[in-house]
């Protein structure tokens, strides 16, 4: 434990160093790899399990760096959590949980998710009380719902990546939720880039026109953190183009 805190004395984005597409008075944690890495807390039913924008990051040569440490941190979300409560700033204004990976399920964890869930309260409550907005992704309804119930009665939003493969699936749910518009790919061209823009602009549209609230992710145009919309509980959509 000791050396693991030793590893995470920068205050911010403890699990895995910097985080550029976040403001900078931001706290980030990640707890493993994504997809198919050593101990992926990933759900095997994601829609985007090869093709994730975090999956393709990891596999970059250039990331070896990070890949192996995410995998240096398997099966120790106990000892990450407890790490990030002690190593938390004080006065932040966003908090990131899973940039890569994702968070344990309840499954996962088995006997342990008893102890894992009062410590992730714990440093959600810690982060709220440092004046930060939380964005907490989860894969799955399952997960969804274990962790709704985890942080029932704090103003946190639990954002669902929603798996469905049409908007018409996206619009039969009411939940907090995600959803990756166009098609997804390895590599992109300039034309295939601006046809997802197209159908991420025509996704929000339809989502409003049903009578929920939706916001395309601004990013790259800002930071995460600079728009809240994740963390926001009167937004029901957040669409992410695909990129």
């Amino acid at each position: 434990m000791a050396k693991l805190h030793q590893q995470m004395r920068k205050p911010k984005n403890p699990a895995h160093g910097s985080v550029a597409k976040l403001v900078d008075d931001s706290y980030a944690v990640s707890f493993s790899r994504s997809s198919e890495g050593a101990g992926s807390y990933c759900d095997k039913k994601c829609r985007l399990w090869d093709l994730c924008y975090a999956s393709k990051l990891e596999k970059m040569p250039t990331r070896k760096s990070l890949r192996d440490m995410l995998e240096r941190r398997a099966d120790m979300a106990i000892e990450i959590i407890e790490a990030s409560i002690k190593w938390m700033p004080r006065d932040f204004s966003w908090m990131r949980w899973s940039v890569f990976g994702s968070v344990p399920s309840k499954k996962q964890l088995g006997k342990k998710w008893d102890k894992w869930a009062k410590l992730f309260r714990k440093a959600n409550e810690q982060a709220l009380d440092s004046g930060a907005d939380i964005h907490l992704p989860v894969e799955s309804m399952e997960k969804a719902k274990d962790y709704r119930k985890a942080l029932h009665g704090l103003p946190i939003v639990v954002r669902r990546s929603d798996q469905s493969e049409t908007l018409a699936g996206v619009l039969q749910s009411t939940d907090a939720r995600s959803w990756v518009a166009g098609e997804v790919k390895w590599r992109y061209t300039d034309l295939a880039k601006a046809e997802n823009e197209r159908k991420g602009l025509e996704a929000v549209r339809a989502i409003r026109a049903a009578g929920q609230t939706a916001v395309k992710c601004p990013y790259p145009r800002l930071k995460c953190g600079t728009c809240r919309a994740c963390s926001h509980p009167s937004v029901d959509v957040v669409v992410y183009v695909a990129h």
